[in-house]
C-alpha cells in the first residue's frame, strides 16, 4: 500500500488567484516512511500574495521571493514521485492523504498545470483521503467540545503534542496529519457507525 501524506502553504485560499510557496510530503509504503520531500518556492508570476497569509506562514514577500522557481521546483518534485509510483501504469498510484485534502489538491493541480503538466492524476489515485472528514466522522459526538476545527486543535483533543509556533510548516503539518490519522485509525470501530446495521437496509 503505498500513501503520500500532503501538506502546502500558499499566499491565499483561492488557487486561482494565489500561488504555493511550500510543498511537503511524506511517502509511506505498507506503513512505514520511505522518503520526506519538503520544497520552498517562489509563488508564481502575477500571483496574489495576502499579508494575511504570510503572517500565517511566518515569511516575508522578500522571504518568498528569493525561492526557488516554481517549475524548477516542478521538475524535482515530480522526479522524486517517479521513484515510488509510475505515472504510466493505471494500477500504480499514491493515495493521497491530507487535512482538509482538497484545498491542497486543488492548489497542486493548478501548480501543475502552470508548470505545463497535464498529467497530476497520473500520479495519484481518486479520491484523496481527507483526514478531517474522518476526524468529523470519529469525533461527532464530541465535536461540540472543541473550539474549531483546525488540525492542531483536533490533534491536542486527541492526545497528540502540538508545538503551537511550528503549526504552518508544511512538513511538521505534514507529520502531524499522519498521527492524526493514526489515532482515528486505531478508534475507528463498528460502533462508530451511524445507522446500525440491522436498519441499514430501510
Amino acid at each position: 500500500m503505498k500513501r503520500i501524506f500532503v501538506d502546502c502553504e500558499t499566499t491565499g485560499t483561492d488557487p486561482k488567484k494565489h500561488g504555493l510557496v511550500q510543498v511537503s510530503a511524506l511517502i509511506e509504503i505498507d506503513g512505514v516512511i520511505e522518503d520526506q520531500l519538503d520544497f520552498l518556492l517562489a509563488p508564481h508570476d502575477g500571483a496574489i500574495i495576502e499579508d494575511s497569509a504570510l503572517t500565517v506562514i511566518g515569511a516575508t514577500r522578500n522571504d518568498i521571493a528569493r525561492r526557488p522557481d516554481a517549475t524548477v521546483v516542478h521538475v524535482e518534485f515530480t522526479r522524486r514521485l517517479k521513484q515510488y509510483v509510475s505515472p504510466y501504469d493505471k494500477t500504480d498510484k499514491l493515495l493521497w492523504v491530507g487535512y482538509n485534502a482538497q484545498f491542497d489538491v486543488s492548489f497542486m493541480r493548478e501548480w501543475f498545470a502552470r508548470c505545463g503538466d497535464n498529467y497530476f492524476g497520473s500520479y495519484f489515485w481518486w479520491p484523496p483521503v481527507d483526514v478531517m472528514n474522518l476526524a468529523a466522522f470519529v469525533l461527532q459526538q464530541e465535536r461540540a467540545t472543541l473550539a474549531n476545527f483546525k488540525q492542531g486543535t483536533v490533534a491536542q483533543h486527541l492526545g497528540i503534542e502540538v508545538k503551537a509556533d511550528a503549526l504552518h510548516d508544511g512538513l511538521y503539518d505534514v507529520k502531524l496529519c499522519r498521527q492524526i490519522l493514526g489515532v482515528l485509525e486505531s478508534r475507528l470501530t463498528p460502533e462508530d457507525a451511524v445507522i446500525p446495521a440491522e436498519d441499514s437496509a430501510r
